[in-house]
């Protein structure tokens, strides 16, 4: 879309229902399970992270 055209058509830029804050819309409860996934993937990554070294930590004293 071009800057000029943007501006004659409004209602190509209206924002969502997540913008307007409809909270009941499918596209908000879309947006937050999306949001909670991420954040699921994220602490099981950290969490295999922090195995990780432990598992180093127990073999470092085992070698002692």
């Amino acid at each position: 879309m071009l800057p000029a055209d943007l501006m004659t058509s409004a209602s190509r830029v209206l924002g969502c229902s997540v913008c307007y804050g409809a909270a009941d819309s499918p596209l908000t409860a879309g947006l937050n399970m999306g949001i909670l996934s991420m954040l699921a993937i994220l602490v099981f990554v950290l969490a295999l992270f922090a195995r990780f070294f432990w598992a180093f930590r127990k073999r470092a004293k085992e070698l002692v």
